[in-house]
């Protein structure tokens, strides 16, 4: 059975995040200050989140759409 792109998308998209997300905690972890754990997780949510959804996302969907059929229909 063939996956259908918008699955593919949402999968990459979360993946890329996910990975990000246990980025940020390591270094939130790592930091010493609880304004600069702060920072990075205010960083994350208001820089990287958003870029990820309205950049990302859109030109995920044209990498991971199928490409038109070049047999004219009758």
């Amino acid at each position: 059975m063939s996956e259908s792109s918008s699955s593919s998308v949402t999968r990459a998209w979360a993946g890329l995040h996910l990975v990000l997300i246990v980025a940020i905690l390591i270094l939130c972890f790592l930091a010493h200050s609880w304004l600069a754990r702060f920072a990075l997780l205010l960083l994350y949510l208001v820089l990287v989140l958003p870029y990820g959804f309205f950049v990302v996302m859109p030109i995920m969907v044209k990498i991971f759409r199928k490409p038109a059929s070049t047999h004219s229909k009758r």
